[in-house]
């Protein structure tokens, strides 16, 4: 029904672009942190860890915000940057 490629019909320099694009990606997240945080090895970073926190913290503040009213005036997103996407899991 479909036309599906087998394995063995894949061209190695597929592959090698996709892994080329897999590199650019992952110095590029590196270079975001970096350059927005200050954070060399983000994997083994406290800071790292409380910038995903606080992040998390933010969704549940804008949620309970437009479900059940203002939580609190006194909380904030202490960092003027966010997370990328792909590391809040």
């Amino acid at each position: 029904m479909f036309d599906q490629e087998k394995p063995e019909d894949v061209d190695n320099s597929e592959i090698e672009k996709f892994e080329i694009e897999d590199d650019k990606i992952i110095k590029g997240s590196d270079q975001y942190y970096k350059s927005r945080f200050d954070i060399n090895e983000r994997e083994k970073s406290i800071k790292f860890v409380a910038i995903i926190k606080k992040y998390i913290e933010g969704l549940e503040f804008y949620c309970q915000y437009y479900y059940r009213g203002l939580p609190s005036w006194t909380w904030y997103y202490p960092f003027h940057y966010t997370p990328l996407l792909s590391d809040v899991y």
